[in-house]
This record gives structure tokens, C-alpha cells and sequence, in this order.
């Protein structure tokens, strides 16, 4: 069982990605920092060359197809991993990116303070939502 913290979760995220592991089996709000720990360690949150709010990860084979199981349980849409040069781009795009990134951000207190203001001015240019000022 890795250390059920918020800070030592947010840790595991980066180890995951660099050993190419699995997604250790917790609870939805217990993985979130997980996750996030990877977002903030590699995960692009921005809009793409087309303008279009994206926000991705560059993962192994089964880190992605877990994280976009994850994906679906959030925003309710299945977004399939895509290979790209050897590994896996798993995200969002459009709209998909408010409830992905309020789960991965709303009352975090571990995370990159550069990843969540992007976070912040995606959402902000996605919807005039009172919320935003709570991530």
C-alpha cells in the first residue's frame, strides 16, 4: 500500500510514469492525487495549436488505458489512449477539461502551482464559472 497521504500519493504519480507501472487500487479520491502528481510532472493543460482546450499526458501502455478508465468514471465519455512514438497520449479536449481538472485540482493542497494557474485559465476560458476561484 503506498503512503495513504496526500503529499506521498502525489509523489507516486511521477515513479509511475518513469517505471512505466500500473495505477495503484484506491478510491477515486485517493487516485486523483496520483494522477495529478503525473499531470504535474508531464501533463500538458492548454490550449492546442488550433486554440482548442486540451488537456493531455504522454504515458505507457497501461498507465494510459487506466488513466482514460479514470477519464470515463469523471466525465463520462470514454477518451481512447492514442499511440504516439511509442507510448500513449491519454486526455481531454473541449468542454471534457472542466470536470477532468476540477477533479484533479479542486481542494488540492500538493500540486504545481504553474499547472494548476494553467488549469485555472483554461477553465476560465471555457465558462464564466463562480467555482474556478475555489481551484
Amino acid at each position: 500500500m503506498p503512503d495513504p497521504s496526500e503529499a506521498g500519493l502525489y509523489a507516486l504519480g511521477p515513479v509511475i510514469l518513469r517505471e512505466a507501472g500500473h495505477l495503484p487500487d484506491l478510491r477515486p479520491e485517493l487516485l486523483r492525487h496520483v494522477i495529478r502528481g503525473m499531470w504535474d510532472c508531464a501533463g500538458f493543460v492548454g490550449p492546442n495549436a488550433g486554440g482548442y482546450p486540451v488537456a493531455s499526458l504522454i504515458a505507457s501502455v497501461p498507465t494510459a488505458h487506466e488513466i482514460a478508465d479514470v477519464i470515463e468514471r469523471v466525465v463520462g465519455r470514454r477518451w481512447r489512449a492514442r499511440p504516439l512514438h511509442g507510448a500513449f497520449w491519454v486526455g481531454v479536449s473541449g468542454t471534457a477539461c472542466a470536470p477532468w481538472l476540477r477533479y484533479l485540482y479542486e481542494d488540492s493542497t500538493v500540486r504545481s502551482e504553474r499547472k494548476l494557474a494553467q488549469a485555472r485559465c483554461l477553465l476560465g476560458s471555457l465558462a464564466d464559472d463562480p467555482i474556478l476561484t475555489n481551484l
